[in-house]
């Protein structure tokens, strides 16, 4: 059998009443959604203090970025070069 949606008529309220069926996944779907994201990004930032592989990549970030002394001079003895060539 069939059911079909009610009319709420009283004061003009003019919601349809479905029953209880639909309710379930569908109705706390995004709520799932979101706390399984949390927990994942929660396992991973506790994943990764425990195994330490924050400190290595931070190292791995840090030592990336800073410049050697031979790559910061070799630009400036390029330059001297060429003025050198010029005179």
């Amino acid at each position: 059998m069939v059911r079909l949606p009610r009319v709420a008529s009283k004061g003009g309220d003019m919601h349809i009443h479905f029953g209880e069926e639909g309710q379930g996944f569908v109705e706390y779907g995004w709520t799932i959604v979101l706390v399984g994201i949390l927990v994942m990004v929660i396992v991973i930032i506790l994943g990764g203090t425990i195994l330490g592989l924050w400190a290595q990549a931070w190292e791995a970030l840090r030592d990336a970025f800073v410049p050697e002394p031979e790559t910061v001079l070799l630009p400036l003895r390029y330059a001297a070069f060429q003025l050198g060539l010029i005179l």
